[in-house]
């Protein structure tokens, strides 16, 4: 399934519940699964796409709500207020965990990234890429994006779904990899960014896999970000290939408050396991750009910190400083 031909009926009910059969449904109240970026982009697609599966197997409705700014901070600071009943979760990227705490250090990022939630289970695993919009005939691949980019550096622009974001610090990473300088557009989310993306206001954008619009040829992705080509995008090289040493992803996981009981903690990522071996969830996050990666709570959290190690240096070297 494509990622647009998903929203088109996702999003017509956006506001409704998922619903499981009604036996279960009057047991349990729904489960909210928060997102901190606008409809339209790969977190949003990836919490409506899981949310169909988990609903059955919980037994209960599932609710997506999206909560956009300042790249998801927002959402993930009012999450700590959220009752620690399982009922409420948050599905995103690893920034708030792994980035920000190099941004915001102490009071300035308003949340203790460890002490303040618990993680449930990871969903997927994604690379990140380079794209254009294929409006400019100057511009074909990743060669002549650079080249174009160091001759016009009034239109060295690039977006990305919101300020330290990963996608953001992909852009930063790949601009000191190259001794150039890029100016970061910030959006709040995907969605957004990429409407103007495609209507030709910047020429690169950095952002998760858009699968269905490299395929439809409403852009062009010239390059991914991952170790390995990207199975659905067979040929579109890595940035490793086209001679950059930049190699980066990571993972979208579900998190809750802290406080949620253990038993409830192991019912959801039981829940994300089982879901996760459904084919049609699988195809569905693979047309996404997300590749399906299980990984209980103690292994997502191991994962984290082993990430919040790795960022230290490529973002004190990007000189990138919150406004």
């Amino acid at each position: 399934m494509k990622r647009r031909d998903f929203h088109r009926t996702a999003l017509a009910a956006a506001a409704c519940c998922i619903a499981p059969p009604m036996v279960h449904a009057q047991n349990r109240s729904p489960l909210k699964i928060q997102v901190g970026f606008a409809p339209g982009g790969s977190a949003d697609a990836v919490a409506r796409a899981l949310g169909v599966r988990l609903s059955p197997l919980l037994g209960q409705s599932v609710i997506v709500e999206n909560r956009p700014g300042a790249g998801g901070r927002i959402g993930i600071t009012e999450l700590r207020r959220a009752p620690a009943d399982g009922n409420t979760v948050f599905l995103t990227p690893a920034g708030p965990f792994t980035v920000w705490p190099w941004l915001y250090p102490g009071d300035k990022l308003g949340y203790d990234p460890v002490k303040d939630y618990v993680q449930i289970a990871s969903v997927s695993k994604m690379d990140f890429c380079v794209m254009i919009n294929m409006r400019n005939p100057e511009i074909t691949d990743f060669r002549t994006l650079v080249s174009y980019l160091k001759r016009h550096p009034n239109q060295a622009n690039f977006a990305s779904p919101g300020p330290g974001t990963l996608p953001h610090f992909v852009g930063l990473m790949l601009a000191n990899a190259l001794n150039m300088s890029l100016t970061h557009i910030s959006y709040k989310g995907s969605g957004p960014a990429m409407n103007d993306f495609l209507g030709g206001q910047f020429p690169m954008m950095t952002d998760t896999l858009w699968v269905d619009r490299h395929k439809s040829r409403q852009l062009k992705i010239v390059a991914t970000s991952g170790e390995r080509r990207y199975r659905e995008l067979p040929d579109v090289p890595t940035l490793k290939e086209l001679g950059v040493d930049l190699v980066v992803d990571q993972h979208f996981a579900l998190c809750a408050p802290a406080g949620v009981p253990p038993d409830t903690v192991r019912r959801l990522s039981d829940a994300v396991r089982e879901a996760l071996k459904v084919q049609e969830l699988q195809d569905t996050l693979y047309a996404i750009g997300q590749e399906p990666h299980y990984l209980d709570s103690q292994e997502v959290t191991a994962v984290q910190r082993a990430q919040h190690r790795y960022w230290e240096k490529p973002i004190k070297a990007s000189g990138y400083v919150p406004d």
